[in-house]
């Protein structure tokens, strides 16, 4: 059967409900690695304590954190698929549902005001990002979920065109020593580099969402992500702030070719549970859930 509507919401609603309780399989993955690592027994206990939150709130059925920011959805969509022009409205009209039904928390707010809009939906909210794809009639989209403790550590630098690596790992090394515990650590981090701001800070949003230890397919770029991500563990921040190896479970970068005079460097952060989910819909409107 062809998507409607109401079966394109009720789809795009269990998408946002399963992202906000269910933490991605790559995710308890990376996180039972890092109870095997971790020397620190502080740290391994509180890395146990979240996979024990987190599997709890899975066969509870309820969010894992009440905060579930300003819900950002990424969606790739064929020029031919069916429900095109209900697509947009299908989204926002899902996270009102799931708002209501899973419960959410509402965080959204009037910029004006600061009264809470209902149903988490406002002017330009959620965010929705979307990319036509030529010939194709399926339609894939992913939905991220970030608080506000790590949502208010994305970063934009505008850096020399003299920036090295290493120059780069420093820096993000100090961002994340300074967040200490507030992002709720360990964390995934993004990085977008090159092209113009926006791009590098989309390309760090995009970046968050391949599988966690998952590394880019450039060699150069890949040995990159690992000197950071040794790097930043070394600061000895560790889960939740209080102290040992595990920092960050994963550092990804997506890279673009950039200005002579500058490279913009965009950084955005996920906490532990890396709140995402996705699903694609075929060209007969059959919905296939996935992760990432």
């Amino acid at each position: 059967m062809p998507a409607t509507l109401e079966s394109l919401t009720d789809t795009f609603e269990e998408l946002v409900r399963r992202a906000a309780r269910s933490i991605t399989p790559d995710v308890r993955e990376a996180l039972e690695r890092a109870v095997a690592t971790e020397p620190d027994e502080t740290a391994k206990g509180v890395l146990q304590t979240l996979l024990a939150k987190a599997a709890k709130a899975k066969r509870a059925g309820h969010a894992l954190a009440s905060d579930t920011g300003i819900v950002t959805f990424f969606v790739r969509v064929g020029c031919h698929f069916r429900a095109l022009e209900e697509l947009e409205s299908s989204l926002r009209e899902a996270v009102v549902r799931a708002t209501k039904h899973e419960p959410l928390s509402e965080f959204v707010v009037d910029l004006k005001t600061g009264a809470p809009k209902k149903g988490n939906v406002g002017i330009g909210v959620p965010v929705v990002h979307t990319e036509i794809v030529a010939g194709s009639a399926e339609c894939e989209v992913l939905v991220l979920l970030k608080g506000a403790g790590s949502e208010q550590l994305t970063t934009l630098w505008d850096l020399p065109a003299s920036t090295t690596p290493q120059d780069v790992g420093q820096r993000l090394h100090d961002l994340i020593l300074e967040a200490g515990g507030k992002p709720c650590p360990p964390l995934i981090v993004g990085v977008g580099m090159g092209g113009t701001p926006e791009q590098a800070l989309m390309l760090s949003r995009i970046a968050l969402s391949r599988k966690v230890g998952a590394v880019n397919t450039d060699p150069t770029v890949a040995e990159w992500e690992k000197t950071w991500r040794t790097h930043i563990n070394g600061s000895g921040i560790g889960p939740m702030g209080l102290g040992g190896e595990t920092t960050v479970l994963s550092v990804h970068a997506e890279v673009a070719d950039r200005h002579r005079a500058f490279c913009p460097v965009g950084v955005s952060v996920a906490c532990w549970s890396d709140r995402h989910a996705s699903v694609r819909i075929d060209a007969d409107g059959v919905a296939h859930p996935g992760w990432k």
